[in-house]
């Protein structure tokens, strides 16, 4: 692909080349340097720009348009970039597609972006299959592409569309073009600087500007990128390992985590230097992270001027932190409503000119026209809304918002757009959303509600919200009003919106006569600002939330000198439970085994490895029905120790913990994906030893080494695409996914529940090893999605369905109706529903396949691995 000299009039600036150009130059210098590395694979450049080549091919024979746009839906592993810069090496633009999106939301931007084809990993298939493009899998490599004629690079080809929050409940898409990105990357590798040889941090989801740096920095000047999954970025102590593990030399996120780092007693790193932007940086902030670094840097910048305008070194002061000075390129100015400029000092609209300004919102020409205008020189800039001053020294200060646009940790949220998802309920009368700043300075969304006539609680408010809304759009905190107070003139009057972080009284609940409940209490109160709190009040649903939890877990350390994990606090979130955990003190020799629902009938559920996605589906389960957590605690990876794992040996260390808590009586296991296939191994085991498991729940967990056929492409796919991680650079989970590559599998004579998502189409592949009755249910959805939202309630209620005692006729007998598992390569007889089965909402979201307790004889059909859970 050849560069194209940028111009400005008649005059050439200086010899102008696209990024992939760059990357395969790189590549050609240095093939061996490390370039990428995630999910345990590595990659050099020589093996990157290999892949770009293999994937631009590809995408070049499926696309007749030049300058298409293409969604991607993608998962964080190694081929991430390379799909990103196969992309652009066509003369094509990427969307990104969060899978996360609620579908209306999605069916939006689809309507607006008008994209010509969707890249997806297969797990990702259902969210993006019904919206009307046509969709390439990923993992679906055919023969090899030859490589078509595309079209030429030049600086005004648009590079990527990213959608940000609307004003009118409608997202926008903000167009950029490769001159702005490599403008971008030209800066920022010359300050804040960044280096051939040096080390990226990656922690930005794809739909999140902040992610264009990530993922093209690192490429663009022959440095490397360790891309981390969000939920290691969400989780302080998962981020802080991670920071261990990578040693980055450059990492950019929001005050917001780099807060909830700190808060976790995050040591920091030397020589880091740290990027803060998205949203104020406090000094307080400031100056503890500059404890902990080499550098701190604010940056400042909206999505229509390409992440990043303006920024600054931070150094110790007592001072305001201001913004900065403008990037090389940029030009800003502050203005009055006419667009002339105000001196130095004076308030007005910040203004940004340049490089950088993007060609405007995808097919929104009248919001184009509106935020993207000319000085009086003729020069073209962005009103970005946002007020500010500069002072006599030229530094630019940011002063909030001119209209209802807010920034929440580092996401730029339109208050209407907000306002407008809360009015879809039909229980709500009236709403409106405001932000609020929390004793300890951090930003939070507060939803008020006026209900009709049934009370709204904010745990179905938010529920609701779910399906309209990204997460980060969801208010942290819901309040239900009596009333709407409104203006002279009958509009919401926002500022007599009740201050949810008011002065509240003493939470001393009613019920509570523990000391440890009445000392809790007094620490949700002063976290949270509310009054009285009840046994049975959730942390979560009273306004918690991953910030807060750090908090909450340090003040109580210092309060009862237990340490509580993150995710213990997430698994114990009442009041009364979370009280009742503290009363177990440290107990290293338990902790992997942790009660979610206390009480019921039935025999236990042990749930392998529980994470956040796996709270609500667990709480969801009938009142009867007793879980407990059954993971493994550091003790137990010391013990296993380094090196390779194998199945046998994590299932028989979990024993050892089910053992010591019940060693008679009935019980249940299950495990999501990897967790899965230890809980077959540990229900194998317990049969061994002559204990029974009334059933065995495989939460969309295929069985590993079906055929040779997967064995030998498998390892082809690694020997070419990437380097596996060495033991001891793998995290234990990782430790755990590969040793499932390597488990065979042992017959098994128990009952299994196979949950499986309706974006699968094939066989798990355990019919050919479970020799009990083997049942196999579909939940809507993909591997993620599947527990997640919407999908929540029909896999509580299918699992819920499942533990339950079996239904019996008059007689006694079981009115279940048992058939045999098909094999794969015999035509399939018609499907007969269970007559214990009601049409209901299960059945509305579910097939039914029960199989029989004869000995499985068909092979099981083929199917690629899905992220781990």
């Amino acid at each position: 692909m050849r560069c194209e000299p940028e111009t400005t009039g008649h005059v050439v600036n200086r010899a102008w080349c696209p990024l992939p150009d760059i990357v395969a130059r790189h590549a050609w210098c240095d093939p061996d340097a490390p370039a990428v590395e995630a999910r345990g694979q590595r990659r050099s450049y020589g093996e990157l720009a290999a892949r770009v080549d293999q994937l631009a091919a590809r995408l070049a024979s499926m696309l007749t348009d030049d300058h298409p746009l293409i969604g991607v839906c993608l998962a964080r592993d190694v081929d991430l970039p390379a799909w990103l810069l196969a992309v652009l090496k066509i003369g094509a633009a990427y969307l990104p597609i969060d899978p996360s999106t609620p579908p209306t939301r999605l069916a939006h931007i689809m309507e607006d972006a008008g994209p010509a084809l969707i890249v997806a990993n297969r797990c990702y298939a259902e969210v993006v299959g019904g919206l009307g493009v046509p969709v390439m899998i990923a993992e679906d490599d055919s023969e090899p592409a030859m490589m078509l004629p595309s079209p030429a690079i030049t600086p005004a080809t648009l590079a990527y569309v990213i959608f940000t929050s609307g004003s009118t409940g409608r997202p926008k898409g903000v167009e950029i073009e490769h001159s702005a990105l490599v403008a971008l990357l030209t800066t920022m590798a010359a300050s804040p600087g960044f280096r051939a040889g040096e080390k990226m941090l990656g922690l930005t989801r794809l739909s999140f500007d902040l992610s264009v740096p990530d993922l093209f920095l690192p490429f663009f000047v022959g440095g490397s990128l360790a891309l981390i999954d969000l939920e290691d970025a969400a989780d302080p102590a998962r981020l802080a390992a991670a920071f261990a593990t990578h040693r980055p030399d450059l990492a950019q996120a929001t005050p917001s985590t780099w807060r909830a780092l700190v808060e976790h007693g995050w040591s920091g790193l030397p020589g880091l230097r740290i990027l803060a932007g998205g949203e104020a940086l406090t000094r307080s902030l400031a100056d503890r992270l500059l404890l902990r670094c080499g550098e701190l840097w604010n940056i400042y910048g909206p999505t229509e001027t390409t992440v990043w305008s303006t920024a600054c070194r931070v150094t110790p002061s007592h001072d305001a932190i201001p913004i900065g000075w403008p990037m090389n390129g940029i030009a800003v100015y502050v203005t009055d409503s006419d667009l002339t400029p105000v001196p130095p000092g004076k308030v007005g609209e910040i203004v940004i000119g340049g490089s950088g300004v993007a060609r405007g919102y995808r097919n929104r020409p009248e919001l184009t026209a509106e935020r993207f205008v000319h000085m009086a020189d003729g020069s073209r800039v962005y009103r970005t809304g946002d007020l500010g001053r500069f002072d006599e020294r030229g530094a630019l200060y940011c002063l909030g918002r001119i209209d209802d646009q807010v920034k929440v940790r580092g996401f730029r949220i339109e208050l209407g757009d907000v306002e407008a998802a809360l009015s879809l309920h039909s229980d709500a009368a009236w709403s409106a959303v405001r932000l609020w700043t929390d004793p300890s300075g951090e930003a939070l969304l507060v939803g008020y509600v006026v209900p009709r006539a049934k009370w709204l609680g904010p745990r179905a408010v938010k529920a609701f919200l779910a399906d309209h809304l990204p997460a980060y759009m969801i208010p942290d905190r819901i309040v239900t009003l009596l009333s709407m107070p409104l203006t002279p003139n009958g509009k919401i009057d926002r500022a007599a919106l009740p201050d949810p972080f008011a002065a509240a009284p003493a939470a001393i609940p009613v019920e509570a006569t523990d000391a440890i409940d009445r000392q809790l209490a007094a620490i949700w109160s002063e976290l949270l600002n509310i009054g009285a709190i009840a046994a049975d009040d959730d942390f979560f649903d009273l306004g918690g939330y991953s910030l807060m939890t750090v908090r909450l877990a340090r003040r109580i350390e210092a309060a009862f000198g237990v340490r509580l994990a993150l995710i213990d606090l997430m698994r114990h979130s009442t009041l009364s439970a979370m009280a009742a955990r503290i009363a177990l003190g440290d107990q290293p020799a338990d902790r992997g085994m942790m009660l979610l629902n206390p009480e019921g009938t039935r025999p236990p559920l042990y749930w392998l490895d529980t994470g956040p996605l796996m709270r609500n589906i667990l709480r969801g389960l009938s009142a009867e029905q007793p879980v407990l957590t059954l993971n493994i605690d550091p003790l137990d990876e010391d013990a296993l120790g380094a090196g390779a794992l194998s199945i046998p040996a994590v299932a028989a260390r979990l024993k050892e913990h089910l053992v010591s808590v019940h060693p008679i009586g009935p019980l249940s296991l299950g495990g999501w994906c990897r967790w899965g296939i230890v809980a077959y191994e540990l229900a194998r085991q317990l049969e061994e030893d002559g204990r029974a498991v009334d059933l065995l729940v495989l939460l969309d967990a295929d069985r590993p080494r079906r055929r040779p056929i997967q064995k030998v492409r498998t390892g082809l796919t690694r020997l070419l695409h990437g380097k596996a991680t060495p033991p001891g650079d793998a995290s234990f989970s990782q430790r755990v996914e590969q040793a499932t590559h390597r488990y065979v599998a042992a017959p098994y004579s128990g009952r299994v529940l196979s949950l499986e998502p309706t974006a699968r189409h094939n066989d798990t592949g355990w019919g050919a090893v479970v020799t009990g009755k083997l049942t196999v249910w579909t939940i809507p959805g993909d591997h993620e999605s599947m527990v997640r939202g919407s999908a929540v309630p029909i896999l509580a209620a299918a699992l819920d369905q499942a533990l339950a005692p079996p239904s019996r006729s008059p007689d006694g007998a079981s009115t279940a109706l048992v058939m045999p598992v098909r094999d794969p390569m015999v035509p399939a007889a018609p499907i007969l529903r269970s007559p214990a089965i009601r049409e209901s909402g299960i059945q509305a979201g579910m097939s039914h396949l029960v199989g029989s307790t004869g000995p499985r004889t068909g092979a099981a059909a083929g199917g690629s691995r899905r992220p781990a859970g």
